[in-house]
């Protein structure tokens, strides 16, 4: 039988896991999350709350990608990970969607 440690703490929007492999913190609310772990990989989950059903893709993998492009057009010098990160139009929806709702619970939890 395989040991297995999870534990994990909210704080409103956001939550912080530890597992025995590392930690995590995400943040979002029920239906739309968006996560990254000590390893760099950032991964978004979406989904219906209650029914089961999501739908997760890691945007961001950890470690270095595979050639991106044919050997003839990269650069001849280095680019920093800064310049070779791209947004997606999905990223974009995402990021813009999961600050609506964040403003939303903060908005609500003001006016209590």
């Amino acid at each position: 039988m395989a040991l297995r440690f999870r534990r994990s703490a909210k704080f409103g929007p956001f939550r912080l896991t530890a597992t025995k492999s590392g930690l995590a913190a995400s943040v979002g609310a029920p239906g739309a999350r968006v996560s990254v772990n000590t390893k760099g990989q950032v991964r978004r989950t979406v989904g219906i709350p209650g029914s089961g059903l999501y739908d997760t893709k890691i945007v961001k993998p950890r470690g270095p990608r595979a050639a991106e492009a044919p050997a003839d057009s990269r650069p001849s010098r280095v680019e920093s990970p800064l310049e070779r990160r791209r947004w997606g139009k999905g990223t974009v929806v995402l990021v813009a969607v999961m600050a609506l709702v964040i403003i939303g619970q903060a908005i609500a939890l003001g006016s209590r």
